[in-house]
C-alpha cells in the first residue's frame, strides 16, 4: 500500500510540474485484450475511472509494476500518469475497461 501512494505521488508530482493541461481526447482501454500503451510525448493522462471486475479489483500494469487502482472499497482514482510511461494488461479480464482523458502538456 505505501509503496502505490508513493507511485501515486511520484506521478502527481511529474505531472503537476509539467505546466498547462489542455483536453485532448477520451480514451478507451479495453483489459479483455492483451494492450500496451505508451503516454506520447508531450502528454498527460488521467485514468478517471475502471470498471470493477467480479472480485472487486481493478489493476493495471504501470512501468512493468502491477498497480491496485481499486479494492473493494479502496479507490485510487483518479490517477496521473505522465509522458513515457508503459501501461499494461495482462487481458482476460473480461469486465473492465479503463476511461482515461488525454491532455496536452503546454509549458
Amino acid at each position: 500500500m505505501k509503496k502505490l501512494l508513493l507511485i501515486s505521488f511520484i506521478f502527481a508530482s511529474n505531472v503537476c510540474n509539467a505546466g498547462n493541461l489542455e483536453f485532448n481526447q477520451v480514451i478507451v482501454l479495453d483489459a479483455s485484450l492483451l494492450f500496451t500503451q505508451t503516454v506520447p510525448v508531450g502528454k498527460v493522462w488521467e485514468i478517471k475511472s475502471a470498471s470493477v471486475t467480479s472480485t472487486n479489483q481493478v489493476t493495471i500494469f504501470i512501468n512493468s509494476g502491477a498497480v491496485m487502482l481499486v479494492n473493494g472499497s479502496l479507490n485510487m482514482l483518479p490517477f496521473w500518469v505522465p509522458e513515457g510511461t508503459v501501461l499494461a494488461s495482462p487481458g482476460g479480464l473480461a469486465t473492465t475497461r479503463y476511461c482515461i482523458i488525454e491532455y496536452n502538456v503546454i509549458p
